[in-house]
């Protein structure tokens, strides 16, 4: 793993917190410090330290501008599990592990047998994707099902197709 040099840190740091929202209200307990720059496809802040390079996650950015250089084959964990989160008190190095069953421990894990409610991304309860299903069999358009549940109507598709909620609407 590639660690911070002092001149990466320097030449970031004014682009770093230009980028970086500290509203109160943000994130899942309202005191998070979110990212407001590039995000990679899962959701997480990202930046390169010159055009053309790779980008590094913003909050492994943030834990070694505040905190220092550290050992890269750690993982800088949130405790908010926010992504775009870079505020330093909510960053924690653990082991790859130790991050994994954090998020695991937390229901935040997306694996096989983590279906419904306990799925971390879930958006609707159960009982909400029964009376979804029931409303589209008796004639409301998905965007009107999805607009009364708060999701995309491609949600809706997908329950129906049984690509989403398979454990409910498999024959």
């Amino acid at each position: 793993m590639v660690s911070f040099s002092r001149s990466v840190l320097d030449g970031l740091q004014g682009r770093f917190w230009a980028k970086v929202n500290r509203s109160e209200g943000l994130g899942p307990n309202g005191d998070c410090w979110e990212w407001t720059g590039s995000l990679n496809k899962t959701g997480y802040g990202q930046m390169s330290s010159r055009r053309g390079s790779p980008p590094y996650k913003a909050h492994r950015i943030g834990y070694a501008l505040y905190y220092g250089d550290f050992d890269h084959a750690l993982d800088v964990c949130h405790r908010c599990d926010n992504p775009k989160c870079v505020r330093p008190e909510h960053l924690f190095l653990g082991s790859h592990a130790e991050n994994m069953a954090d998020m695991k421990r937390k229901k935040r894990a997306r694996k096989i047998g983590n279906f419904g409610e306990v799925n971390g991304s879930a958006k609707l309860t159960r009982e909400q994707v029964h009376e979804a299903l029931r409303r589209r069999r008796e004639g409301e358009s998905q965007t009107q099902v999805a607009a009364r549940f708060g999701v995309h109507r491609t949600t809706i598709g997908m329950i129906e197709r049984g690509i989403n909620w398979r454990h409910l609407t498999k024959s």
